[in-house]
């Protein structure tokens, strides 16, 4: 993809106060490094799609802990090498990368077929220098949220309908792929 036509997105990220001043005082990734990142998307900085999903997790983790000072940092991303795990054909081509990789005697097969997604991206990354040449960026959808809107009239059935359940997340694997770092916002 040409890097001018590339879309670059506005997206949000929440952490400590300090992180998120960091972040923007020093260029640099703010590396998630939490047990459940083998469940999502592994290393990487973590944002939101919306200033609402951002707001959404602030809240759940003063949930956890009130005496600590979260923020939300906001800033523009490009997709132009981006990895999309919403799309099936996408993750069916990366699916058949993860199987031809030869990881024997480092991992044997049993083991591969259970690796968690976060631990499969972070070996493709660190390990094959073609993927993290082709990827500095990757999307999926969290469906672990719950949120009742009543706006859409959301009555029980078994199709494809409107709602807010599922959040867009994106992990930047690269400073580069963050073309305008922004500001740390108190409430938009």
């Amino acid at each position: 993809m040409n890097a001018k036509l590339a879309p670059i997105i506005k997206v949000y990220h929440c952490n400590l106060s300090e992180k998120c001043n960091e972040f923007i005082s020093e260029n640099k990734l703010l590396e998630s490094n939490h047990p459940y990142d083998s469940l999502w998307l592994g290393k990487g900085m973590y944002f939101w799609d919306n200033f609402g999903n951002a707001k959404y997790w602030k809240n759940e983790k003063l949930k956890k802990d009130k005496t600590k000072n979260f923020k939300i940092v906001s800033c523009f991303v490009s997709l132009e090498k981006m990895l999309d795990l919403t799309d099936n054909e996408e993750i069916e081509i990366i699916d058949r990368i993860w199987k031809s990789v030869d990881l024997e005697p480092k991992l044997n097969i049993k083991k591969k077929k259970i690796t968690k997604i976060g631990d499969k991206l972070n070996f493709l990354f660190d390990f094959i220098s073609e993927f993290s040449k082709e990827y500095n960026i990757i999307k999926t959808i969290g469906e672990n949220y719950k949120y009742n809107n009543h706006f859409f009239n959301n009555e029980k059935i078994n199709s494809t309908k409107p709602g807010t359940s599922s959040k867009v997340i994106y992990n930047a694997k690269e400073i580069n792929c963050i073309k305008n770092i922004g500001r740390v916002i108190e409430d938009e």
